[in-house]
Parts: structure tokens; sequence; C-alpha cells
């Protein structure tokens, strides 16, 4: 007969790693079970560290900063642990990720639309760095932005395809067995 507490610790266990370990193969429903699990815990986790702040004072204030930036890292964590294990299960490396996600980060930073300021930095470079504009008179530097946005686009739906619709590779494959045959 097992003990309850031996019963918890296994399943701790289990959890770590489904949540932080890289290691492995996921299923889409236990891909989009996690992603849904930690979409659903940031508003919670942040309302409850944001209200707990007041009681304590300066103390809660300093408090609520480093638990917000350690909840940040840890669902960071979580989300790029949980599209590694997606990623095997395609049958594709984790270094995928960086294409998936690192590509469209780069484009809308450089088209500025994580600014909000209505200049990108192609634009802002081309037009006040190197006087392109007296150069060039009539030419539209917005077209590049725009092209990084659609290029953003792009990228981020084939990766939203890959890892979250498209089924896994039935079997085992370099990365473990198949997650739906356990």
């Amino acid at each position: 007969m097992q003990r309850p507490l031996e019963n918890l610790n296994r399943t701790a266990a289990r959890l770590g790693d489904f949540f932080f370990g890289f290691d492995g193969r996921v299923s889409r429903s236990q891909f989009w079970f996690g992603t849904l699990l930690l979409w659903l815990s940031f508003p919670l986790i942040a309302a409850i560290v944001y209200y707990s702040r007041f009681p304590l004072g300066a103390l809660g204030s300093a408090i609520f900063l480093l638990a917000g930036i350690a909840f940040v890292v840890l669902g960071a964590w979580s989300s790029i642990a949980l599209a590694a294990k997606r990623s095997h299960d395609r049958d594709k490396s984790a270094f995928w990720l960086l294409l998936f996600c690192g590509v469209p980060g780069l484009c809308q930073w450089a088209a500025g639309a994580f600014t909000g300021s209505g200049i990108g930095f192609v634009g802002g470079v081309l037009h006040a760095g190197f006087r392109w504009k007296l150069l060039l008179p009539g030419v539209n530097f917005a077209l590049a932005d725009n092209a990084l946005i659609i290029l953003s686009a792009v990228v981020g739906i084939w990766g939203f395809v890959e890892l979250g619709l498209r089924r896994g590779i039935v079997g085992g494959n370099l990365y473990g067995d198949d997650p739906i045959e356990r």
C-alpha cells in the first residue's frame, strides 16, 4: 500500500516536469490544457499579488515587484517548456521556437508595433538617421514596416498551426514515446 504523501510527491514531480521540463513530448490536448492553465493562472495570481500588497505597505510593494518578476519568468519558462515538448511531438527540435517566436518578436519590434509610437525602427532609421526623405522624395518607408508586420503574422500563424493544430508524429521518435499511446 502506498502512502498518500508518496503519491503527492510523485504527482508534484510529474507536474513540475510537465510545466518546467524540456524533455519528452506532449500531445495537442496536453499542450492546450497546460497553456489554458497558464493563461487562467496569470490574472488570478496577479490579482492575489496585487491586492496582498496593500496591507503590508512599502514591504508589500517590494514583495509585489519581486513576485511579479518571478511570476513572469516562471510563466515564460513554462510556456517555452510546453512549446518545446510540443515541438518534439512534431519531431522537430526546440530550436524551431526561435523561428516561431523570435522572428515575429523581432519583426514587431523593428516595425515599431510594440512601441505604439507610430514610427517603427526601420522607418525611424531611414527617415531620421539617413534623411532618405530628402534623397528619395515621395518614397513611403512605411512599406518596410508593413512588410515586417506581415512577415511576423505569417511566421506566427505557421507556428500556431504547427504547434497547436497539427497532430504529433505517430509512434516513438528521437524525443520519446508517443504521448497518446502511454
